[in-house]
């Protein structure tokens, strides 16, 4: 799997949040793959997990927020 793969699948994955939570958190992956270095792909990949690994955090934290407004 490449980044770009992994970004767009997390995206996919996503699907269902705003599409600002959406977004952010894309960004957020985009921006640790760039400090990283490109030289290190493979290994933030194989630190992540997989996308949906990764989704299930994004939600968990998203609706911990929610609740907290609430």
């Amino acid at each position: 799997m490449t980044k770009q793969e992994f970004l767009d699948q997390l995206g996919q994955i996503l699907w269902d949040l705003p599409e600002d939570e959406r977004m952010d958190a894309v960004w957020y992956y985009e921006d640790y793959f760039a400090d990283a270095g490109v030289e290190n792909e493979q290994q933030v990949l194989r630190e992540l997990g997989s996308p949906e690994r990764v989704a299930e955090k994004i939600r968990a934290s998203f609706e911990e927020r929610l609740a907290s407004e609430a």
